[in-house]
């Protein structure tokens, strides 16, 4: 019969061996510390996004006015037209084609009214979830420190006892009947099976 090769004991060995226990309060730890950084990372990112939609509704007001401006050059640009009572072909192909940008300008003016009011709905939502998550956080810390305090043994304030006149043994200790001492003193018999 033929012997199967082996491999080296020394390749089984492990040689890094790692101790459990502090593994595990070490992830434990590390779990802790993310979970007490998550609302600060939230806040965080809260306030970047409010920054963002802060430039978006920037520009969307710029948009607004300049969109407004052009809206009421078309309409005197209208009103010029529908006054002066020429019948040319070119007279009235100026008037529609001023009509249909003015009723573009009108449809661009909504839109971007519209979407000036969602971006205001959401700088409000994200301003309210910014303010819910750095008052969390505060809460943490807050929450932490009281934890920390709870757990620091209290030292008892005790206050010096003035001397006073010595009394004798029998005022000074609480009297105990006979019968209280031999009922609390004596054992109840138990029954072995």
């Amino acid at each position: 019969m033929s012997r199967k090769p082996t491999a080296k004991p020394s390749a089984h060995k492990n040689h890094a061996k790692k101790p459990m226990a502090k593994s595990k309060t070490f992830l434990s730890e590390k779990m802790e510390k993310d979970f007490r950084e998550i609302p600060t990372k939230i806040a965080a990112q809260y306030k970047n996004d409010l920054t963002v939609l802060k430039k978006q509704e920037s520009k969307l007001k710029e948009d607004l006015k300049k969109a407004q401006l052009n809206n009421k050059l078309l309409k005197k640009k209208a009103a010029e037209l529908t006054s002066s009572k020429s019948t040319s072909a070119s007279a009235k192909k100026a008037l529609v084609t001023s009509k249909k940008a003015l009723d573009t300008s009108n449809k661009t003016i909504k839109d971007l009214t519209e979407q000036l009011s969602k971006l205001k709905l959401n700088h409000n939502l994200l301003s309210n979830n910014h303010k819910k998550f750095t008052l969390i956080t505060k809460q943490l810390s807050q929450l932490d420190k009281q934890f920390k305090a709870s757990l620091t043994p209290q030292r008892k304030v005790t206050s010096k006892k003035t001397p006073s006149r010595k009394k004798g043994r029998a005022e000074s200790s609480p009297a105990i009947s006979v019968d209280e001492v031999n009922s609390t003193s004596k054992p109840e018999s138990f029954e072995v099976a």
